[in-house]
């Protein structure tokens, strides 16, 4: 074989070896893609003055599901009106609760209008599953003394303790 030929070759089978590396990398990226949760919803206030509304995903971490001292934090996603939200996540049992942003500080206050986690329907969700009609509507009227809410602030976690009326970060 001629040696430019030779060279030829061996270039062209290096590349495509190469090229194959990222191939594997992409099948990775599937599965591990595959094994998510998609939740979607839509969040809306029932008197809309143009405030933000916080959806919060709480993960059910222990054994009474009804109890709010059985979830935590997973995620939020803050929405600047009434619209669209989502959340990619790891199977598992969730909650969703959501507030409107009165005085826009992505912080939840006891005096403003929210929709409970405890008032939505437990989400049950497996790997590769997608759970969509998650329609909240906030309650004009709806306040919180009974289950947690919370949002990301200045780069930590927050929920309000309804029992002690204070936020502490997590």
């Amino acid at each position: 074989m001629h040696p430019r030929y030779r060279l030829f070759a061996m270039s062209l089978f290096i590349a495509i070896g190469l090229s194959g590396c990222g191939l594997f990398a992409v099948q990775e990226q599937h599965e591990k893609i595959a094994s998510y949760c998609q939740i979607y919803g839509s969040v809306k206030p029932e008197v809309d003055n143009g405030k933000k509304m916080i959806v919060v995903l709480f993960k059910v971490t222990g054994p009474d599901v009804q109890n709010p001292k059985s979830w935590s934090v997973f995620d939020h996603f803050v929405n600047d009106g009434p619209g669209k939200w989502y959340f990619s996540t790891a199977p598992g049992d969730y909650r969703v609760g959501a507030f409107k942003d009165v005085n826009g500080d992505l912080i939840y206050q006891l005096d403003e209008p929210v929709f409970t986690p405890i008032r939505g329907e437990m989400i049950q969700c497996r790997a590769g599953e997608i759970k969509t009609d998650n329609d909240l509507i906030i309650p004009e009227q709806g306040r919180s003394n009974d289950a947690p809410i919370a949002v990301l602030y200045e780069g930590l976690y927050y929920a309000v303790n309804p029992d002690l009326k204070i936020w502490r970060a997590f």
